[in-house]
């Protein structure tokens, strides 16, 4: 399999291990995004345990402001 090919799917898979505790695998509740943000980016982030480094994510990624 091609490597962009397989990396998208890797993507998908990682984002349905998060969305199926919800029970809808197509998307993510705040929750579901937050333990994919601190198990996926932990390593990265400067401060993955301040709830505020994560609200920051979370409002950037909001565009239509619905929370």
């Amino acid at each position: 399999m091609a490597q962009l090919l397989n990396s998208i799917l890797t993507v998908i898979k990682v984002f349905e291990k998060y969305a199926k505790e919800n029970g809808d695998r197509n998307s993510l509740c705040k929750k579901e995004l937050k333990q994919l943000l601190l198990a996926e980016f932990g390593d990265i982030l400067r401060r993955p345990n301040d709830p505020e480094t994560v609200e920051t994510i979370l409002s950037l990624l909001d565009k239509d402001r619905n929370g």
